[in-house]
């Protein structure tokens, strides 16, 4: 054992002296190395989209020593060859974002950056691919260029040159097909009026380029009302109560004051008399539901003027049909937008590019059955902005079960919500998105942003959900990613939300599609 021990001290003491002596001539500190060329740009810290369709909006990381970078994009290269001369090249000093416009519609490119300076070699070209959308050069519509049977469908000649052909419109109502041939005149010009529509009719205009391969010009428009109509100081409810089933009630632009509640017994649509220009504004209206009807509200602004609430099943025994909110704006109502206390039902409610903001909400649930049922329930496309004082979203009570059986569905899709249903955080009685107390209806609710709440998600153990994906949730305070797996919890970095603006600026949620689509239409306008 003193043997091994001796051995293990010598040698122990020879390692050191090893190590003292090499450390005598070590060779100086490394303090920089050198490079004969740039770094590259890092694949991982790069993003490109496209963005209004033709753009380019690219993204990357500062270089070190990188005086400027060089982009070349090569159009219709789906394999990425980099063949030829590049379609476009832009030489830049560092700016992230980096916009790119105008480039041809429905194209794959395939696109590299370089870094480089003046006192060393260029980087590695990194390589990256994408593909645009279809262009559209065509301006908006206003109320001098829409009519109820006429169309003037403008655009930069600049822009639009001589690579145009045709100009198709489509109606989505009928088999209605106009096709115009554009002229050299109209070329310059930038303008052709198209003539032979219908009125109230849905139409998508497309204009092509001259070989006919691409869509230049791509908007999809609804012509004006041409039926019954009401002006501002004329009656709504002597309209209504005066129509026959199936009717279109069209209102012009302007202040509507009506104040009381109005029978529905008949199949009725309100809407704007025009698709253009600001919506008509009505204040104080509701309405009381009755029989086997529907009712369909289009492109209005619906004030409640201190009213409780938008819809009313006033008794029992009411079968109705289907109730459907389009584009319209929501306001001002104290308490919901529809109240059933009664054994009635109702078919469907469908709410879709909607606003719905700046109401009290106290003692109400926004869609509120204590008794019947409502067998459909479709949300998309919509906002509901500060509403502090409301309970539920959607509440449906247990007494529905036996009418409702195991059928119903809720389906809650790209919609924000914003200071909504945090009237209380008492949850044995207090507030959430969700109060179903049966399990009969399935629940669908995806890529939706939720933000500074204090309610919680589905205060009832019965409620059903079926797919709660892809949503963002922030600053909700009972709502966690436990009752939403897959969440993410961003900032949406909303521009103005206590004013009802709720642009979002966050890149994430923006690209990926989260919420009410009106506040993702350009990122750099939320700026």
């Amino acid at each position: 054992m003193k043997k091994i021990l001796t051995y293990i001290t010598y040698t122990l003491g020879l390692v050191v002296a090893l190590f003292v002596t090499g450390c005598s001539d070590a060779p100086e500190e490394i303090t920089e190395v050198d490079y004969d060329r740039l770094f590259s740009v890092h694949e991982d810290n790069m993003t490109v989209n496209v963005i209004n369709r033709t753009t380019l909006r690219l993204t990357w990381s500062e270089i070190n020593g990188a005086e400027a970078y060089v982009i070349e994009l090569f159009a219709d290269d789906e394999n990425m060859n980099f063949e030829g001369t590049a379609s476009r090249t832009v030489e830049t000093e560092y700016q992230s974002p980096l916009l790119i416009e105008g480039l041809q519609g429905e194209t794959t490119y395939s696109g590299r950056i370089k870094a480089v300076a003046s006192d060393i070699a260029d980087s590695k070209w990194v390589e990256f691919s994408f593909k645009t959308d279809a262009e559209n050069i065509f301006n908006s519509l206003s109320s001098e260029t829409l009519g109820a049977t006429f169309v003037t469908l403008s655009w930069s000649p600049e822009i639009g040159g001589t690579d145009l052909s045709t100009i198709t419109l489509i109606a989505t109502e009928s088999n209605q097909s106009i096709i115009h041939t554009i002229t050299s005149s109209e070329m310059v010009a930038g303008e052709v009026t198209i003539d032979g529509l219908t009125g109230f009719t849905t139409y998508t205009a497309t204009m092509l380029s001259e070989d006919g391969t691409r869509t230049r010009g791509l908007l999809t428009f609804t012509t004006n009302y041409d039926g019954i109509s009401v002006a501002p100081g004329e009656s709504i409810k002597d309209a209504i109560t005066g129509a026959s089933d199936g009717d279109i009630i069209a209102l012009l632009p302007g202040e509507h004051e009506v104040n009381t509640s109005i029978d529905i017994d008949k199949s009725i649509s309100l809407i704007s008399a025009t698709t253009t220009g600001e919506k008509p504004v009505i204040y104080g209206i509701s309405f009381n539901l009755l029989n086997s009807s529907h009712i369909t509200i289009n492109n209005l602004v619906l004030n409640g003027n201190g009213d409780s609430r938008l819809f009313l099943i006033p008794d029992k025994d009411i079968r109705f049909g289907d109730i459907t909110l389009e584009g319209c704006e929501l306001t001002n109502y104290t308490s919901q937008i529809i109240y059933n206390n009664y054994a009635s039902s109702v078919n469907s409610i469908t709410i879709e590019d909607c606003m719905v903001y700046n109401m009290d909400g106290t003692g109400g649930d926004m869609i509120d059955f204590r008794n019947g049922p409502c067998y459909t329930i479709t949300v998309t496309n919509s906002t509901f902005a500060n509403i502090p004082g409301g309970r539920d979203f959607i509440r449906m009570d247990n007494n529905n079960s036996a009418t409702l059986g195991n059928g119903g569905t809720t389906v809650i899709e790209n919609c924000t919500f914003y200071k909504c249903f945090s009237g209380g955080t008492d949850f044995a009685s207090g507030y959430g998105i969700f109060y179903l107390r049966y399990s009969g209806n399935s629940v669908r609710f995806t890529k939706n942003i939720i933000a500074n709440t204090s309610a919680t998600f589905a205060r009832n153990a019965n409620t059903n959900v079926v797919n709660a994906t892809n949503n963002n949730i922030f600053e909700t305070e009972y709502i966690t990613t436990t009752q939403l797996p897959g969440s993410l919890e961003l900032d949406p970095e909303f521009v103005d939300p206590d004013n009802n603006n709720l642009s979002v600026r966050n890149e994430t949620l923006f690209y990926g599609g989260y919420g009410d689509p009106r506040w993702t239409v350009s990122l750099e306008d939320n700026d």
